[in-house]
């Protein structure tokens, strides 16, 4: 299998109940999320912005704009495997129920959302590309990340993101699944400091875990390998300290 290799530069953490890639570290399991509860507000987007942005679209696009400003980096790549689906059910139920679709839902309901916001209020003018792969959503964005590495870019912001998957959909979902919102920011450079490779697994998935929180996890941490159920594979990855 292909291994993918490159360097960490920044890494960062966005979620409505803890702000902070230390106190994420700190905490053994995810504190409880209320979607009712008004979320905190947004360090680096104007108020109204942050208003028309769904949960997930809000979180990964404060956590790029803030990350961009200090990082500057030459490309970006957004990875999301649910994207805008709470705009589309919303939608999808306003025509079913033969009302009127919310102009906003509508023009906020592409998967490249958060990415178009947060490259205005970050005033970029560099590739950004919006990538899904189901469960291998963060895969997908890491080999997206190293073929801009590979291809000259010489830092590459990578955000991992997903939002709250409407109740409606609640019954599709096995009972240990966990749904969380959340916003993983990596900034990768050129090198081998860090290993990630996806391999054939039969062991089953664990329902219960985030990749992308997890990988941020053992980036921030000591541990020099760490190994992500998917379902039917395997992400392994590797750091050198």
């Amino acid at each position: 299998m292909t291994t993918l290799s490159f360097n960490i530069k920044a890494l960062d953490v966005n979620l409505p109940t803890v702000r902070s890639l230390a106190e994420f570290c700190a905490l053994p399991t995810l504190p409880p999320y209320d979607p009712k509860a008004k979320l905190p507000k947004a360090q680096d987007l104007p108020m109204m912005t942050a208003r028309r942005l769904t949960v997930g679209a809000r979180l990964a696009a404060d956590l790029s704009v803030r990350m961009s400003k200090q990082y500057q980096p030459q490309a970006a790549v957004f990875a999301s495997r649910h994207g805008e689906l709470e705009r589309n059910y919303h939608m999808l139920q306003a025509l079913a129920q033969g009302t009127d679709v919310s102009p906003t839902d509508f023009a906020m309901s592409v998967h490249n959302a958060a990415c178009g916001i947060a490259a205005i209020v970050a005033q970029q003018n560099i590739p950004i590309s919006a990538v899904a792969a189901q469960e291998n959503t963060l895969w997908a964005g890491l080999v997206e990340s190293a073929s801009l590495l590979s291809a000259g870019y010489q830092t590459v912001l990578l955000v991992c993101f997903d939002g709250k998957i409407p109740d409606f959909y609640a019954p599709l979902l096995p009972p240990e699944a966990i749904d969380y919102p959340f916003a993983v920011g990596l900034v990768l450079t050129a090198g081998s400091n860090v290993q990630v490779r996806l391999e054939p697994s039969l062991a089953k998935r664990a329902l219960d875990k985030l990749p992308a929180l997890e990988v941020a996890r053992f980036l921030a941490g000591s541990d020099r390998e760490l190994v992500v159920q998917l379902a039917g594979a395997q992400l392994i990855c590797c750091k050198d300290s």
